[in-house]
């Protein structure tokens, strides 16, 4: 089977990037947010300090894909002044303690 173009239209031409995060818990979905955009760096510690932290308790962890963003110095110390610890998934998983 070869590879093929899927061809596709955008409702009303508005063909744009929009960017999904949350927080997915065993048992339910927290924090969700959309923003209009890829997700950078000051977005994304927004999202933790005022949406994500809130809803972690000491002892939780934060599941991060190896994006280099994530792996920020920043995002680390505003998860670990709540307690909460990190795994970044990558190539390798790292383990950061709480």
């Amino acid at each position: 089977m070869g590879e093929a173009r899927l061809v596709g239209h955008a409702p009303f031409a508005y063909w744009q990037t929009q960017t999904f995060i949350a927080a997915l818990h065993h048992d339910r979905l927290d924090a969700p947010l959309v923003i209009g955009g890829a997700m950078n760096p000051e977005c994304l510690y927004l999202y933790i300090e005022t949406q994500l932290a809130p809803t972690l308790s000491k002892g939780g962890v934060v599941a991060l894909d190896n994006f280099a963003m994530q792996r920020s110095q920043r995002g680390a110390a505003i998860l670990k002044d709540i307690g909460a610890g990190y795994v970044l998934w990558g190539k390798a998983v790292h383990w950061t303690p709480f």
